[in-house]
Formats: structure tokens, sequence, C-alpha cells
């Protein structure tokens, strides 16, 4: 398989993933969504939804494919997208710590 084919399906099946376990412990009023944008290859897992009175909307999850590699721009995950990735079998080179400044 073409490794961006790869990339893709793999951060997809990981945000799947991630918004699964966020419904079996669900907030009530809040609904987490995976937003895929095949074409520029971004891909969300957003949480929106009313917490009382209080109006939520946060990115838990921000990737894009850019350049072969894998660009976590935002990641509120417990244990890491990274190191999902890592333990899936990306290499440490395609993967780009975004959210951390490059020094």
């Amino acid at each position: 398989m073409d490794r961006i084919l790869m990339h893709r399906e793999l951060v997809k099946k990981h945000l799947e993933d991630y918004r699964a376990l966020l419904a079996e412990q669900p907030m009530s009023g809040v609904e987490a969504h995976c937003v895929f944008d095949g074409e520029q290859d971004e891909y969300l897992l957003v949480e929106w939804g009313w917490d009382g009175k209080k109006r939520v909307r946060r990115v838990i999850l921000f990737v894009r494919l850019l350049e072969s590699k894998i660009w976590i721009e935002e990641d509120w995950t417990e244990a890491g997208l990274a190191q999902e990735l890592l333990d899936a079998g990306v290499s440490r080179s395609e993967i780009v710590l975004a959210f951390q400044h490059p020094s």
C-alpha cells in the first residue's frame, strides 16, 4: 500500500477509535465527532455541545498529512497519538509534533 494511503487510513482509524472511546464515557449534552477532509488531508476529532449552560467546543486531535509526514497539530489525548502511530509501525521521522516549538 502506498505510504500516504497507509497514513490516511491509520489516522482515520485512530481518530475513530478515540471518538468511540469518548462515546463510551459520554458527557451529557456533549458529542464527539470526527471531521475528515481527504482533499486537504486534514483530520479532526472535536467535541461540541452544552455542559449545563456552558458551551463546549474543543479540538481533541488535529492532524495534517503534509510533505509525506503526519503533522500532529493538536493532541489532548492521554496516551498521545504519536505513540499510537509508532506502535503501528510509523517511523519517528514520519511524525511531526507540530504543537511543540521547532527548537
